[in-house]
């Protein structure tokens, strides 16, 4: 799956086993000008917005796979670091700080 580059507003995803393309529309809510990402946490895709600039990430998750109604603000974390770099899918953070650890 991947951000639809031309709008900006949707995820393109390829089933696989049934050789099919799908798009759904991403977070109504999602800051456009903040990094982003997809992730996955448990069992729910996750649309991260992270804002470096107001010092915030927000987790969006969808509840229910393919349906963009299904959007929810899961979390909102106060950053206290450098850099985003996954998202485990029990929910663990991995992060840099300052001193550029993990």
């Amino acid at each position: 799956m991947i951000p639809y580059p031309s709008s900006g507003s949707h995820i393109l995803a390829f089933d696989l086993h049934n050789e099919l393309m799908n798009s759904f529309r991403l977070p109504v809510d999602r800051k456009m000008d903040a990094f982003a990402g997809l992730a996955v946490l448990g069992e729910s895709l996750a649309w991260l917005d992270i804002d470096h600039r107001l010092g915030h990430c927000k987790v969006h998750v969808m509840e229910q796979y393919g349906v963009a109604e299904s959007w929810v603000k899961r979390f909102r974390i106060d950053l206290v670091c450098d850099h985003f770099l996954y998202l485990k899918r029990d929910g663990e953070l991995f992060i840099t700080v300052q001193e550029r650890q993990v």
